[in-house]
C-alpha cells in the first residue's frame, strides 16, 4: 500500500514536471523582451483637466495658463512626511530644469489638517523657492482623482498628461521622469 503511495506521487510530481516545462517552453516563445506599453508604440495621452488654484498672494491661478511648456504637478501636504522629504529633490530639480518646465506645487488646503499658514510656514522655515499654489476648493484633487500623497503628474506642452507618480520620489527618479518629459 505504501509503494502505490509513492508511485502515484511520484508519478504526480513527473506529470507536473513535464507541464511546467512544456508551459515555460511555450510562454518563453512568445516572450518578446518589451512590456506591453513598448510593444503598442502608439500611445494614447490623456488631455490634463484644467483647474484653478490660488497662488501666494491668494489670486486665482488657472491650469490653463501654463500650456506652451512641460509642467510638472505635485500635490502634497506639510503635515505628509514622504511629501516633506521628496521636497529638496524638487527644489533641486526647479534649480536645474526651472527654464524648461513649469513647476506647481500643489498644497492640498483642504481647511483642517492643513491650512494655507501651515503650508506657507513650512515652505519659508525650509527655504523652497519654486512655485506653491493652494488648492482650498480642492478643485485641482479631484479633478486629479487624488485620495493619497504625494502624487505628481507629468503634462507635455501640449497639455497631455504623459506620466503620473503616486508615492515618493527619490532625486534620480524625479530626473529621470524631468528628463523624459523634456526629451533630454
Amino acid at each position: 500500500m505504501k509503494r502505490i503511495r509513492i508511485g502515484i506521487f511520484i508519478a504526480l510530481f513527473v506529470i507536473f514536471l513535464i507541464a511546467a516545462v512544456v508551459l515555460y517552453n511555450m510562454l518563453s516563445s512568445n516572450y518578446t523582451g518589451e512590456s506591453p506599453a513598448e510593444e503598442n508604440r502608439e500611445e494614447v495621452l490623456e488631455q490634463a483637466a484644467d483647474f484653478k488654484v490660488y497662488d501666494y498672494n491668494g489670486e486665482e491661478v488657472l491650469f490653463s495658463s501654463f500650456r506652451g511648456k512641460p509642467v510638472i504637478i505635485n500635490f502634497w501636504a506639510s503635515w505628509c512626511g514622504v511629501c516633506t522629504t521628496e521636497f529638496p529633490h524638487f527644489e533641486n530639480a526647479y534649480k536645474k530644469y526651472g527654464d524648461k518646465v513649469q513647476f506647481m506645487m500643489v498644497n492640498m488646503t483642504e481647511g483642517s489638517y492643513e491650512t494655507e499658514e501651515k503650508a506657507k510656514s513650512f515652505i519659508e522655515k525650509n527655504g523652497y523657492t519654486f512655485p506653491v499654489y493652494y488648492d482650498k476648493d480642492l478643485e485641482a484633487s479631484v479633478k486629479y482623482y487624488i485620495s493619497a500623497i504625494p502624487v505628481t503628474a507629468f503634462i507635455d506642452e501640449d497639455g497631455n498628461i504623459v506620466t503620473k507618480r503616486i508615492g515618493g520620489m527619490n532625486e534620480q527618479m524625479l530626473n529621470g521622469y524631468i528628463e523624459n518629459l523634456i526629451g533630454e
